[in-house]
């Protein structure tokens, strides 16, 4: 039987910038005008698919945060230029649940969000302080149209997810086949973390906490996960690390979601 060949079109759709702004002198740990992209993925059938959906401008977490962007680059917005309507999209690919990344999710109503299992594990188990990172009123009204996937996966000829492990426990990368070659679409991949979290002392959580309680969660929200996870008679597995340094030697591209050369790129 023939193989099917299936190309797509990338067209980096971006989605204004954000400074995370602590509001603390000595932290030395603010990031400021973080350009981001949303992905439109664009069969030879025609399928449109969505790789992440943005932030929303009124939940950027810190003191004084702040972003810009334009009328055009709302999401929903700059969707219609591209011919594309939100509600016509039936597959958003999740790299991961940051609210950078999963902000529009809301403007999706018809989709089906793929996300790995151990994204959903992951938050059952993070310390308070990192709630902030995530904001249930992006994803949790949509849990019932989460489709959870377990490590690799081909989603279509041409396009294929990628367990990266990286940044957060459940990360994905999405590989895609185009005319300029094997593109990797990596999200937050190579970034890490860790010892930012561990710069921002106990006091200044005590303070956050108290003076913004709306990036903190409420009792609802690890319940709400946990019977989703049950509902899919998911199981939490443990993976080996990856070697992220081979994909970016084996792909033609290696696109990161914040990469600011990406808004001099109309379409891949």
């Amino acid at each position: 039987m023939k193989e099917v060949r299936q190309i797509y079109k990338i067209t980096p759709i971006y989605n204004g910038s954000f400074s995370v702004l602590l509001g603390y002198s000595s932290s030395g740990q603010d990031v400021r005008n973080i350009p981001s992209f949303v992905f439109l993925l664009t069969g030879d059938d025609e399928e449109k698919i969505i790789i992440d959906t943005g932030f929303a401008t009124d939940y950027i977490p810190g003191l004084n945060s702040t972003y810009n962007r334009k009328p055009e680059e709302e999401l929903a917005n700059a969707l219609i230029e591209h011919k594309v309507y939100p509600d016509e999209i039936e597959t958003v690919i999740l790299t991961h649940l940051h609210w950078d990344h999963a902000g529009g999710i809301p403007l999706f109503p018809n989709a089906e969000f793929i996300l790995q299992t151990q994204e959903l594990y992951n938050l059952l188990e993070i310390d308070t302080k990192e709630e902030c990172s995530y904001n249930p009123d992006h994803w949790l009204p949509s849990l019932d149209s989460f489709d959870l996937i377990d490590g690799d996966k081909q989603l279509r000829p041409g396009l294929k997810i990628l367990r990266s492990g990286i940044h957060s426990p459940g990360h994905q990368m999405v590989e895609v086949t185009t005319n300029s070659g094997k593109i990797v679409l990596a999200g937050d991949a190579p970034f890490v973390y860790d010892a930012f979290w561990e710069a921002i002392p106990e006091k200044y959580w005590q303070m956050f906490q108290e003076t913004s309680p709306q990036f903190f969660w409420d009792e609802n929200v690890r319940p709400a996960i946990q019977a989703k996870l049950k509902e899919s008679k998911k199981v939490k597995l443990n993976y080996p690390p990856i070697n992220l340094e081979k994909f970016k030697e084996e792909a033609d591209m290696f696109l990161c979601t914040h990469n600011p050369k990406l808004k001099k790129i109309k379409e891949l």
